[in-house]
């Protein structure tokens, strides 16, 4: 097999193999369980092992001369290209797009951090290159390594790729944040900015700090009610908000984004790897603050809806959110956990429904009877005892 055997055996290599699952089972397992720097950074060293041992298969396969130094300087000033500036991320992820397979690389000098894992591909090749064996164990290493090469660049062009998966929670949340005397927040989990908190009162955002985002409680509920149980809201469709204010008797539509509406203002929204951007409605949030409610829904890729006080809705746009400053004051640190308020149990869409058309008993020893009178399109009026 000449010179093409000695890349192709290295791609054979323990060490390389051991690379290539890492690869695979970070990007598609580990990423998505652990998010954060160090999964981050480990499919960078996996890559950077594999890449260069692929790309000297395929230069030995054209004949090229020196194939594996050739491959070493190409991957590392492709690397440093692509992490280093917009522009280099955007060619690399057009480039690896080429294979069939939908990526996008962000830019993040940080990255570069990974750079000696090119002496372990170095290492491996001349490792495999030296190896002394039969003749017939050389051949069968050389084929295993020829069926890994096109493994090998589906994985590392697969494990490129980090869409934008828009934004993913939002709770009300109590407790004392870091930089605020506030003791109740709105937390939303954007894919691209990371946890920020919304004033639930003013609509003013703010990035959550690490420290904060430590002590946040992992649970994400859809729907809610106000603290009486009557008041309402959920998310239906995934184009609306429905009040109730009947304890959820009854619904009705409090804001409609039409599936017409929301594509129209996602149009210009690139979500990456060939994903299609949304503007869906999906998880919602109440908080209330001296006995004004307020509520929060997440559009996907376009922003949070926001209600205030008045009843009226505004957007909070993802580029504010992802503009939002992070304080850290220099004060003693918050103390105690950051805990979701509590909302009613949700359907299998994540939706809130009532687990009973029977309002939940006041909380008081002598309730009187009131009588709410909803629109008669939606039924008679209904009796319930509240507090005085």
């Amino acid at each position: 097999m000449g010179d093409l055997s000695r890349p192709l055996r290295a791609l054979a290599h323990p060490g390389s193999v051991l690379a290539l699952v890492v690869l695979v089972l970070n990007d598609h397992l580990l990423k998505r369980a652990w998010p954060g720097w160090v999964t981050g950074k480990l499919s960078d060293v996996a890559g950077l092992v594999v890449a260069p041992l692929l790309l000297a298969a395929v230069l030995a396969l054209v004949r090229a001369p020196r194939s594996l130094p050739v491959s070493l300087a190409a991957t590392g000033a492709g690397f440093v290209f692509c992490k280093t500036s917009d522009i280099g991320a955007a060619v690399t992820s057009s480039v690896w797009s080429l294979f069939g397979t939908p990526t996008m690389i962000r830019a993040d000098v940080t990255d570069l951090l990974a750079l000696p894992a090119l002496y372990a591909a170095w290492w491996i090749h001349r490792t495999a290159r030296d190896a002394v064996g039969s003749g017939w164990r050389r051949t069968v290493t050389a084929a295993v390594g020829a069926a890994l090469l096109p493994i090998g660049v589906l994985a590392t062009a697969a494990t490129s790729c980090d869409g934008d998966d828009g934004l993913w929670t939002i709770d009300a949340v109590q407790g004392r944040f870091t930089g605020t005397q506030s003791r109740q927040a709105f937390v939303v989990s954007d894919d691209a900015s990371g946890y920020v908190r919304i004033d639930p009162l003013s609509g003013r955002v703010d990035g959550l700090a690490d420290r904060d985002v430590a002590r946040l409680h992992d649970e994400h509920p859809i729907g809610s009610c106000d603290s009486t149980g009557v008041r309402c809201w959920r998310v239906e469709d995934f184009d609306k908000v429905q009040s109730s204010v009947d304890g959820g008797v009854t619904w009705r539509d409090d804001l409609v984004v039409s599936p017409e509406e929301q594509a129209e203002s996602v149009e210009d929204v690139d979500a990456g790897c060939g994903r299609e951007a949304s503007a869906r409605l999906t998880f919602l949030a109440a908080a209330e603050v001296d006995g004004v409610p307020a509520v929060v829904v997440t559009a996907t890729h376009l922003g949070v809806w926001w209600r205030d006080a008045d009843g009226d809705w505004r957007l909070i746009t993802r580029a504010e959110i992802a503009a939002a400053p992070t304080r850290e004051p220099s004060g003693p640190l918050p103390r105690g956990r950051l805990r979701v308020v509590a909302t009613p149990p949700r359907s299998e869409h994540g939706q809130y429904r009532p687990t009973s058309t029977t309002p939940p008993p006041p909380g008081c020893a002598n309730p009187t009877t009131s009588t709410v009178t909803p629109n008669p399109l939606n039924g008679p009026p209904t009796t319930r005892e509240v507090c005085p």
